[in-house]
């Protein structure tokens, strides 16, 4: 058993005004995308697992900082496109069916990714209609799209049965 970690990062701060990706915001001594990886690192250690960053926005500054353990998925068109095309490209190369989906510009503690990988996660919130949505019917998600009345995600773990054809 194992897991793919995607962590979607193609879009740029455009309500920051960050001229960087978001993920290479500091927080203390460190930025972002490195307290992500420790977490995800720290909670999944025992289990076979792969990262990948989706990238997009300055990809090049974002990709520099990554060790090489880490699998980089570009989304070329990242000015064209949402984030539900950067995480049907991070799925098109995830090795594990077990995928746990991660925006970029999210600060968590390890503890949310402290679950049974038996079971089906989805973490809801409500936002405004530019965000990426989930349908949910009979505890699967059917639809990944954006501006869903139902609900969405920011942190998203899918079991499926065979990875997704993209």
């Amino acid at each position: 058993m194992g897991i793919s970690v995607i962590l979607v990062n193609a879009a740029p701060g455009k309500r920051m005004r960050l001229y960087s990706p978001k993920a290479l915001i500091k927080i203390g001594n460190e930025i972002l995308i490195d307290k992500q990886i420790k977490a995800i690192n720290k909670v999944f250690k025992n289990i076979d697992k792969e990262i990948i960053v989706v990238a997009g926005f300055k990809e090049d500054k974002l990709t520099k900082k990554l060790t090489k353990d880490i699998k980089v998925v570009r989304n070329l068109d990242w000015d064209k496109t949402n984030v539900a095309y950067s995480i049907g490209l991070g799925m098109a190369h995830a090795y594990y069916n077990q995928t746990l989906i991660i925006y970029g510009d999210i600060l968590f503690n390890h503890k949310i990714l402290d679950f049974p990988l038996e079971e089906s996660l989805t973490l809801y919130s409500k936002d405004n209609r530019n965000t990426i949505g989930v349908n949910v019917t009979n505890d699967y998600v059917n639809i990944l799209s954006y501006g869903l009345d139902t609900s969405w995600a920011h942190i998203l773990y899918l079991c499926v049965e065979a990875s997704p054809q993209f």
